[in-house]
């Protein structure tokens, strides 16, 4: 059985109470996108701690590959008509901020 959190159980008996571990890799919302979110993933995280934590802002180191990852699952919205454009609008300290839901 898949393990919704994108790890692997190790048996069909550790699926049924199988969590997400420290580790374990989420997939993208493509599968053609998966290995390049590893990679960002993987990358992020090096730079998170080997840089960041340590005072060094600079996060240029990732660019690259957050690039391509994000025209991959762009691509992969768009494949699937999921309209991505409500997100990328801007809601704070516009009049759509305060409006109920309709």
């Amino acid at each position: 059985m898949r393990n919704p959190f994108g790890g692997t159980p190790k048996s069909e008996d550790d699926s049924k109470n199988s969590k997400p571990e420290f580790g374990d890799k989420m997939n993208s919302v493509s599968k053609e996108c998966t290995q390049l979110k590893h990679s960002y993933d993987e990358c992020f995280q090096m730079w998170f701690t080997e840089r960041f934590l340590k005072g060094d802002t600079d996060d240029s180191m990732c660019s690259s590959l957050l690039k391509v990852y994000q025209t991959c699952v762009h691509k992969a919205m768009r494949e699937h008509q999921i309209d991505f454009s409500e997100v990328l609008k801007e809601h704070l300290h516009s009049a759509d901020e305060c409006k109920p839901p309709s």
